[in-house]
């Protein structure tokens, strides 16, 4: 008996006004995210802390493309906290003469005039695709096989890719040097081997122009003219 007076005392409090949510607080790393979100919560009528509104705000990620997820706590009885998190940059799609930057679900996030530190990819997509769009799988795939080699042998900062002719991929380190993928297969395993080489060599103390990883057991290594 003690445990249903208990259960139904609970039950009691969980639907009374006194659990009923007053305030909503929302946190994040970017300003016009946080206040995105913020605008889109629409709480329905009697929402309160002990359920707390897990489907309102799972509609409310799904609408606001620049955040991944979103967790909620409560502060008090009345209250609750909306952390955001939002989604990263993990590369840039060079098209019209600007950069769409995209997270690792192939989402675009933003517009901007140049990819900072990010791998850049050219020719990977026909158009420029809009902001919210995600790009397709066939696009995605290589771009994530691409960074995972970069990211292996220490080059992605700042790497660029140009996939304009499908059957010669090339890329271009931040400092210079340019690799020759060839077609787009084996792209991890042509990076990696294309790092590590760059590697050796500047290690040895030599300026390296060009690395053609387009066959892999005969690389063609060209130096830089010395000044």
């Amino acid at each position: 008996m003690l445990l249903s007076i208990i259960i139904g005392a609970a039950v009691g409090i969980a639907f009374s006004p006194v659990c009923r949510i007053q305030q909503v607080t929302v946190i994040g790393l970017t300003e016009s995210v946080a206040a995105e979100v913020a605008a889109r919560i629409k709480l329905p009528p009697g929402a309160n802390t002990a359920f707390l509104p897990l489907r309102v705000m799972s509609a409310v990620a799904d609408d606001c493309y620049r955040v991944k997820k979103l967790v909620i706590s409560r502060r008090s009885l009345r209250s609750i906290a909306v952390t955001v998190h939002e989604r990263k940059p993990v590369a840039a799609l060079a098209s019209d003469h600007s950069y769409t930057l995209i997270d690792d679900d192939g989402i675009c996030l933003i517009r901007t005039d140049t990819p900072g530190e990010l791998p850049a990819f050219k020719g990977l997509v026909a158009r420029r695709p809009e902001l919210g769009e995600a790009i397709p799988p066939e696009r995605l795939v290589p771009l994530l096989v691409c960074l995972k080699g970069a990211r292996e042998v220490g080059i992605e900062q700042g790497l660029q890719f140009d996939f304009s002719n499908i059957h010669l991929c090339v890329l271009k380190t931040s400092d210079g040097v340019g690799g020759k993928l060839g077609a787009m297969r084996d792209l991890y395993r042509k990076i990696v081997l294309f790092g590590r080489l760059l590697e050796g060599l500047r290690t040895e103390g030599k300026r390296v122009k060009y690395i053609d990883v387009r066959i892999e057991n005969k690389p063609t290594i060209r130096e830089a003219d010395r000044d």
